[in-house]
This record gives structure tokens, sequence and C-alpha cells, in this order.
């Protein structure tokens, strides 16, 4: 949980928007903090604020927790520039945010229980 955070952060985070688009959301009007129209990317979001994006709320997406079955010769690493790595075997559109928990070798596999 987070205790606040700017407005513009907030929008990027709960929505697919950039930092910068989710600016020129705000400067734009579309958006009401706990109703009102807020034209601030700098204003502070507490954790019970609401947030709307016309007239739709808002919120943050919750943890993400996701098990694989690593092959051999795929490294547990997020980035690499050699070899590929686990969050690799994922689509795109998944991969962000995630971080690997846990490291096996390449030769390793990853085996559940």
């Amino acid at each position: 949980m987070y205790l606040s955070m700017r407005l513009d952060y907030f929008i990027a985070n709960a929505t697919t928007l950039s930092r910068r688009d989710a600016k020129k959301t705000i400067s734009s009007g579309r958006i009401r903090v706990d109703g009102q129209i807020c034209r601030k990317s700098a204003s502070p979001v507490a954790a019970d604020t609401r947030v709307s994006l016309d007239d739709q709320p808002l919120s943050l997406p919750g943890e993400r927790y996701l098990m694989l079955h690593k092959p051999a010769g795929v490294i547990s690493a997020t980035t690499d520039s050699q070899q590929p790595t686990a969050l690799d075997l994922l689509p795109a559109d998944v991969r962000h945010g995630l971080h690997i928990a846990g490291r096996l070798d390449a030769d390793t596999t990853g085996s559940c229980c």
C-alpha cells in the first residue's frame, strides 16, 4: 500500500497512459479527484482518494505472482543481452513490472511441488 503519490504517476500506473499522456489528460480536465476536476499533475493522491477518468473510477493494479517452469538454456534474470531470460518467455504486455524471485542457472530446469 502507498501513503501518497503524484496524480500523474497514479494515472500512469492505473491506466495504459504514459506519464506524458497522463499529464495531458489531467490538464484537459478529464480527471476528477474526490469528485472535483483536478488539473494539477503534482497533486498528491492518498490511498483513500477517489480518482476517475471520464467518470470511470481508477485504481492501481494489485500484486501479480506468476509461476513458470523454466526450461534449460534460459536464465533466471529480468534482462540479459547474451542469453534468453525467464521473462522473455512471457508476452511483452505481461512482462511490465515483473521481477524474478529465485535464481536458477541456465542449465537447471524449474520444478514445481
